[in-house]
């Protein structure tokens, strides 16, 4: 298994040990330094972490999780990272399916007739491979599924008989590397025409994209076609698609053009928070294009509405981009209609971010827009990536992000704990030397907290603020607005949403796992101080905690 890991590329393993894939894990040790093995407390911390690796590589991490019970604990995270399409191969074991090579309770209560059964509504694909022969295909076949466009997990769960079984000379024909990965489906020569030829002629289009940015193709293809149309581009989220500063980059303005276009090219949009959709007009000519259909499943709804729109294509964000923008060239009223855009739109966003900043400026308390707006002031000459964390928009609204990859997103199926894994995995994945920040939330920690064992275990040099509102966020505010609509106190909404009683102080706790941590910081006027010591030991080479209470504000 170990060798065929390496043939795919794939050298960074997650893991979380047990006896059903001790025969696994061991041959993980004997392989030492060709991989990089990380020991993870918690199945859904591993899980996450290599969620997040896959949005900050491009690639596949493998993960390993214990039977049945690893498997479960480990449910929620896969979860995650189908709804957030991305590629990730995980390792099970089960058994011994022999019932006379069974330990009485343990192996009985920890093997199923049907394992991958438990997973299999929210993976492309899984197997149980019945003999050492049959595991190349079976792994193989596992990592085309899962790095084909639509990208996914895929399980893979071994019988403890297959992980100590010989390999014989007769299997060894068989271990060749098949790592050709199915291409992505594209959009025709003829689609692409007329599509160019739509946007051109349009009045004003608007493009709306969630997972253009998935590629460094895709990401500076948006760019380029917005640029030469001179029309604006909202960026859903999903991925990072557009930079933060560019003067077409209408994100949380989408009510100033989409009500207005007579265009939208939505490129493989899922708009999860439902921004754009709704301000579409029923006369508005929509082109959908996406890859995202050839992934649904029955069980779990998370292919979400189903869009209205003139014209569906079956195509990839890049291809489509690439094909699109090959053709658009040939239009010689294209230069034309752009000027008319540019006057049309022109300052909107200027505007818009200057009216951001004011209103940041008058504030004196610690919110998440004087949060953004002193880490921009912190980061200013750092190279930096965003590895996780939520910040309501505004951390785009404030930071000037420009790179492909600045910003990894999140857990794209609403599952908490999901960030102090990806935060892990985030910062194992960056390849380009820029320092890895995490905001991660007060409830999502409590989660998952032995995480921050991993990542001092891992001595990862990264900046991981709290947003420690000491509430259930988004419950809270829900639960204030039920007690609104039936006539009752709001106050009702506090029951089991808040942690105050007992306050809890996090960077003990990060303390007690290995970090350097400092607050909690209650007062706008100690922030930016205390970031500067948390990244001077960033610097150094270790991690660093700033617990940060941010007010709540519904």
């Amino acid at each position: 298994m170990m060798s065929l890991l390496l043939e795919a590329g794939i050298d960074t393993i997650t893991f979380n040990p047990g006896f059903s894939v001790k025969g696994i894990t061991d041959s993980l040790a004997h392989f030492g330094s060709e991989f990089r093995a990380i020991m993870c407390p918690q199945e859904g911390v591993a899980v996450a972490a290599a969620h997040a690796y896959a949005k900050a590589t491009g690639k596949p991490m493998a993960v390993i999780l214990h039977n049945i019970v690893g498997l479960q604990n480990g449910t929620m995270a896969i979860f995650d990272a189908w709804c957030d399409r991305v590629p990730m191969i995980v390792l099970g074991g089960t058994g011994p399916l022999s019932k006379e090579e069974r330990r009485p309770w343990i192996d009985w209560i920890h093997s199923a007739h049907d394992q991958g059964a438990q997973i299999r509504e929210y993976t492309k694909w899984d197997d149980q491979p019945l003999d050492v022969e049959s595991v190349p295909e079976s792994f193989w076949r596992a990592w085309q599924t899962s790095v084909a466009v639509p990208q996914g997990p895929v399980y893979v769960c071994f019988d403890t008989s297959v992980q100590d079984a010989p390999i014989g000379s007769s299997a060894s024909t068989h271990w060749r590397k098949l790592n050709n990965a199915p291409t992505s489906p594209a959009l025709s020569r003829e689609h692409a025409q007329s599509v160019a030829s739509r946007l051109a002629s349009a009045t004003l289009p608007v493009i709306v994209t969630d997972f253009a940015g998935e590629t460094l193709e895709g990401f500076n293809s948006i760019r380029e076609l917005s640029e030469l149309l001179e029309c604006p581009v909202v960026d859903c989220g999903a991925r990072f698609n557009f930079p933060t500063n560019h003067r077409l980059n209408f994100s949380y303005l989408e009510e100033k053009v989409v009500p207005q276009a007579d265009l939208i090219l939505a490129i493989d949009v899922e708009d999860r928070d439902g921004r754009v959709l709704p301000h579409i007009r029923p006369e508005t000519e929509v082109i959908w294009i996406s890859p995202a259909h050839l992934r649904i499943r029955s069980w779990s709804q998370d292919y979400l509405k189903l869009p209205r729109a003139s014209e569906q294509v079956t195509s990839a964000a890049a291809p489509a981009l690439k094909a699109i923008l090959q053709e658009i060239v040939h239009f010689p009223d294209v230069a034309e209609q752009s000027g008319r855009r540019r006057a049309q739109i022109e300052g909107v966003v200027d505007q818009a971010r200057a009216q951001w900043r004011q209103d940041v400026s008058t504030q004196t308390g610690i919110s998440l827009s004087t949060l953004a707006a002193t880490m921009k002031t912190v980061l200013s000459e750092l190279d930096w990536t965003l590895v996780t964390g939520s910040m309501y928009g505004w951390d785009k609204k404030l930071i000037d992000m420009t790179k492909h990859r600045a910003h990894l997103g999140g857990e794209g199926g609403g599952g908490c704990g999901y960030m102090p894994g990806a935060a892990i995995g985030g910062a194992i994945g960056l390849s380009d030397g820029s320092v890895p920040v995490a905001v991660i939330s007060d409830g999502d920690l409590l989660f998952c907290p032995s995480a921050l064992w991993t990542i001092a275990n891992q001595n990862l040099p990264m900046l991981i603020i709290m947003d420690n509102n000491r509430a259930y966020k988004n419950t809270l505010a829900h639960g204030q607005r039920v007690a609104t609509r039936r006539g009752r106190a709001e106050a009702n909404a506090l029951l089991g949403n808040v942690f105050t009683d007992p306050k809890i102080d996090f960077a003990a706790m990060a303390r007690s796992y290995g970090l350097e941590a400092f607050g909690p910081i209650e007062r706008l006027e100690d922030l930016e101080s205390t970031l500067r010591k948390a990244m001077d030991i960033v610097r150094s080479g270790r991690p660093a905690l700033v617990d940060v209470v941010t007010e709540l504000v519904i």
